[in-house]
């Protein structure tokens, strides 16, 4: 149900819009479609008492809080859910959209300021129980608060990239992590900066558009846009910066298992472990294969690993050129429905998948019949059985 209400919206933005819509707008977007699950959750809390020092008796106090805010922010959910439902409805009968203009709008300014309330109070409420000590560390949860819970309004690749969260997860030793730490908080700290900024803007964007639903302020929403998009790139240039100090601080190596997962995360349709890599990899832990055979799939996965480095750079490569091109603003919101890729990015992506379909050609020849039918299916869901086995993703 919040998938179709994003949806919605973004519909209706999308025709107000499409004229001149940006891939800056997709920042907003994202910040949209995020409203309905709560900002603060028992995982964050523990991260949070952990940083401030909480006692027992504290955090206890803590997650009664946090019960009771998690209530509220949910029945805030539930309420305009409804409403959806409602409008759904009488879409279904009239066929009229500018309902989303006479009520969606309005209801959903209401919703952003019932679950702000609802977050500041438990913040307020938060702050209430520390001690001063604990007070004064109270800067270092917002930000991480704020990191973990707008770090993915980017709307430029690379700018979603969350170099703490990376390192983190290197799981360094203690004598490796002293080295960077300096740097990461440093890093936090100019990255919080331009948080704060960019969204200052993309909240004043969605303030536009849920304003002017089915008449919308063109002049408004394209000087919004252009300072939307030098916000994104002053955190993209900041990510890259603080990426390059951080490699050459870090051992040498976890260098290589850092850079790919900077890759993974600003270009994750390209970067992420695909079907190929994944087969090749189950198939050579088969048992009983005779040494040439596990010599072979040895080559085959050097060799694909050599080809795919230089096609997935020039995916990446096209994915960026596309996001800096006219043209690419021009289809950035209509490209949400019709699937449709920039004509550079295809061209990329199918040289990309000639070599997986050339390898996998070359790993089933290695391969007996029984072999081959062990290898994982392509899927991208599950079948939809409850008692079925989990397909591999």
């Amino acid at each position: 149900m919040h998938r179709f209400l994003h949806l919605i919206l973004v519909a209706a933005m999308a025709i107000c819009i499409l004229p001149t819509p940006s891939v800056a707008q997709m920042g907003a977007i994202r910040a949209m479609g995020g409203m309905t699950t709560p900002s603060i959750n028992a995982r964050q809390l523990r991260q949070y008492s952990e940083i401030l020092g909480l006692s027992p008796d504290q955090k206890k106090a803590a997650e009664e809080l946090l019960t009771g805010y998690e209530a509220e922010y949910l029945a805030a959910v539930s309420r305009l859910t409804e409403l959806q439902k409602g409008l759904q409805e009488e879409f279904a009968q009239t066929g009229d959209f500018t309902i989303m203009q006479d009520v969606m709008g309005d209801a959903f300014k209401k919703f952003r300021k019932r679950i702000d309330k609802t977050e500041k109070g438990l913040i307020d409420d938060l702050q209430a129980i520390l001690t001063a000590d604990q007070t004064d560390r109270w800067p270092l949860v917002e930000r991480l608060h704020r990191r973990k819970n707008t770090i993915n309004w980017g709307s430029l690749s690379g700018e979603s990239v969350d170099l703490v969260e990376i390192v983190d997860g290197l799981r360094l030793a203690p004598s490796d992590s002293a080295g960077v730490k300096e740097t990461l908080d440093l890093y936090s700290i100019d990255l919080d900066r331009e948080l704060v900024a960019r969204n200052k803007l993309v909240d004043e964007q969605v303030a536009t558009w849920l304003e002017g639903m089915m008449n919308p302020d063109m002049e408004k929403i394209q000087a919004q846009q252009k300072d939307l998009r030098s916000a994104s790139e002053k955190i993209l240039a900041l990510n890259k910066r603080y990426a390059r100090q951080l490699e050459g601080q870090l051992p040498p190596d976890v260098r290589q298992e850092f850079v790919d997962r900077v890759l993974l995360s600003s270009y994750p349709v390209v970067y992420r472990k695909s079907h190929t890599l994944r087969s090749i990899e189950i198939a050579e832990k088969f048992e009983g294969l005779d040494p040439a055979t596990a010599e072979a799939l040895k080559n085959l996965k050097d060799q694909y690993g050599r080809e795919i480095a230089s096609a997935n750079k020039a995916w990446a490569d096209a994915i960026t050129e596309n996001e800096n091109s006219e043209k690419s603003a021009q289809e950035a919101l209509a490209a949400q429905f019709t699937r449709q890729m920039p004509e550079n990015v295809k061209t990329a992506k199918e040289a990309r998948d000639a070599i997986d379909e050339k390898t996998m050609t070359s790993l089933r020849a290695l391969l007996t019949e029984e072999q081959q039918k062990k290898l994982p299916d392509r899927k991208f869901r599950p079948e939809f059985d409850y008692d079925a086995a989990t397909s591999v993703k």
